[in-house]
């Protein structure tokens, strides 16, 4: 057995490697390009006055040889680098960010709802656990085939290597990412009633992960341990990072708290057992992103690590720690876990497992103190966020398939027209697209509110248009976001390449060009819809927060015949609320299939 691991281990890794280092650079697109579809994109934002300044400063900024240094410096830059983005990204999209990484960062999905079975958190929990580690085990051996897009053209897999055993450590003026080597992660940590305990995964005399009987009898062990020390130590991960930051290194400071800090961080995951049991889709969202309250669940978490969810009834999610990876590999790995089919093993001995053991804290008053701060400020975060699960029947992929348009792209003019119909505006919209066609590839915005979705919503209310032309103008918004969409997967958006020239400005110290202060392109990157979406087999709901204080988070999940929608809003602004847009984007997606099924496409004479 251990031979043959060993053969299909170097064979895949040569596999994935490839799927990385062999695969091309992230290009940095021509100026005039960039450039030129930057003007089309802030059409909608701008008047006719303002589009004409904004023309006029990027005419400026390509003529005054500002722009033209900038795009050679960073031709440069990528000249050293494997992808010339890859560093930048992790450091000013996830590691400099200051904010809490609760709501603000993480993305949470939720599980089905579980089957009815006694003691239900546990084995639900140990099911689960065991397919990860299982999956767990096909990454460290190389094993997961190199997935493909269109015509079987190979993507980057260099994510799964920090899928498990990574965590985002609190600095000044940065955050650090560790991934712990196999070798030192062979357990996970268990949150349970605000207590941590380290719990081995692995059969000491086998090398093999614990079978899923095994792994309940390990969390049942936790289920009875009692309460003996401080049971909210997780809360502080909640915090703004710079405050985190100062706590943490007072916690670091004590040899027992920096042991404790260790075995968490090396941990494969923390695997939260909530003793909350969520009733509707939403709570079960809440529990999932935010833990619902420092009373009610996020007092049992560990924010800086992907963490596994299970309420009390077996309800839960998984909720990432996004600097390590985008939500797209944690998915798929979700879905095998769920898929996987657990062995009917007894237990094995007692000391082929070592049993689970309570991590201890050491409390000065100030820490303790802090963590109460923690507490007042997670629940004000919580108190102010809307959050609505909507489950979407009506019809799915293959429904809208058949009027010859794109799921993904029917969707987001829906979206469109729902935002309009709320505000009377378009507004600035991102789209998460990946770029894993190149090696080390992360992501791209794709602009939603194109010149096409703009013009398609307008005239979709409006009295004086007939519905073929709304159909022809709905058609070319659907045409339009699937141009967008191939173009940012192919390297070609907009905003990565505009955050390099920002960047490279900086480290040359060249001043900030009157293009980016413009008030135009400063509008036309405030999302007030930042959104996402991730393709999985099984019902769950996807959530993150808004970006900004008056827009939405909004992910989904179009499924064959339904659509599964996570959407969130801060209720400071009071202009957005979740189930408002839910039930406005439920008959956009009605009027919108019912206007292009009245209006197919001709089918062309032979």
């Amino acid at each position: 057995r251990s031979s043959g691991t060993s053969r299909s281990m170097a064979s895949a890794l040569r596999g994935m490697a490839a799927s990385s280092a062999s695969l091309p650079k992230l290009p940095i697109p021509p100026l005039a390009k960039t450039i030129e579809k930057y003007l089309k994109s802030v059409a909608p934002f701008a008047s006719p006055a303002e589009l004409s300044h904004t023309t006029s400063l990027a005419k400026q900024f390509q003529e005054d040889g500002t722009g033209e240094k900038l795009q050679a410096a960073l031709v440069k830059h990528a000249e050293t680098k494997r992808n010339w983005l890859e560093q930048w990204w992790l450091s000013v999209a996830y590691l400099t960010y200051r904010s809490p990484v609760v709501v603000h960062s993480n993305p949470g999905y939720t599980f089905a709802d579980p089957e009815p079975a006694a003691d239900v958190q546990v084995a639900r929990a140990s099911q689960i656990l065991h397919g990860m580690l299982h999956y767990k085990e096909r990454v460290d051996a190389g094993a997961i085939p190199v997935e493909t897009i269109r015509s079987n053209t190979p993507i980057c897999m260099a994510q799964y290597d920090r899928l498990f055993s990574a965590a985002r450590i609190p600095r000044v003026p940065e955050d650090q990412l560790i991934i712990t080597p196999r070798a030192q992660s062979r357990h996970i940590v268990v949150a349970y009633r605000g207590q941590f305990f380290r719990v081995d995964v692995y059969n000491q005399a086998t090398g093999l992960p614990l079978t899923a009987a095994e792994l309940a009898v390990q969390l049942r062990a936790v289920s009875e341990a009692p309460i003996v020390g401080p049971t909210a130590v997780g809360i502080l991960t909640t915090q703004d990072r710079d405050v985190w930051a100062g706590v943490y290194s007072q916690l670091e400071k004590n040899p027992t708290n920096k042991a404790t800090l260790d075995v968490i961080n090396t941990a494969i995951l923390v695997l939260c057992l909530d003793d909350v049991a969520p009733i509707s889709h939403t709570e079960t969202v809440g529990l999932t992103l935010h833990g619902l309250g420092a009373s009610r669940a996020s007092y049992n978490r560990w924010f800086d690590k992907m963490q596994v969810i299970i309420g009390r009834n077996g309800k839960g999610g998984v909720l990432f720690e996004h600097s390590a990876l985008d939500a797209v590999v944690g998915c798929h790995m979700m879905e095998a876990a769920i898929a996987h089919k657990c062995d009917s093993h007894q237990p094995s001995s007692p000391a082929s497992v070592a049993k689970p053991a309570l991590l201890p804290w050491t409390l000065t008053p100030a820490v303790a103190s802090e963590i109460d701060v923690a507490k007042r400020a997670l629940d004000k975060l919580v108190d102010g966020l809307g959050i609505h699960a909507l489950q979407f029947l009506g019809f799915g992929k293959n429904q809208i398939k058949t009027l010859s348009v794109s799921p993904d792209a029917f969707f987001q003019v829906a979206l469109q027209l729902a935002y309009y119909r709320l505000n009377r505006k378009t507004c600035g919209t991102y789209e998460t697209s990946h770029t894993r066609m190149f090696g080390y590839g992360r992501t791209e915005t794709i602009r939603s509110a194109t010149p096409e979705a703009a013009a398609f919503v307008r005239a979709m209310d409006c009295p004086q248009s007939n519905p073929a032309a709304r159909a022809k103008l709905c058609r070319s918004a659907v045409a339009a976001h699937s141009d967008y969409t191939r173009e940012a997967m192919e390297g070609r958006g907009i905003d990565r390449h505009m955050l390099g020239l920002r960047l490279i400005a900086a480290e040359l110290k060249v001043p900030s060009h009157p293009f980016f202060t413009d008030p135009v392109f400063q509008r036309s990157c405030h999302w007030n819809l930042s959104t996402s979406t991730v393709p999985m087999a099984i019902n769950n709901f996807p959530s993150f927060g808004p970006v900004v204080s008056d827009g939405y988070g909004l992910t989904y999940n179009i499924k064959d015949d339904s659509i599964y929608v996570g959407i969130t809003h801060f209720k400071v602004d009071g202009t957005t609320c979740a189930v408002k847009m839910a039930a406005v984007l439920q008959q956009s997606l009605v009027d919108v299939r019912t206007l292009l099924a009245a209006h197919p496409v001709a089918k062309a004479k032979l």
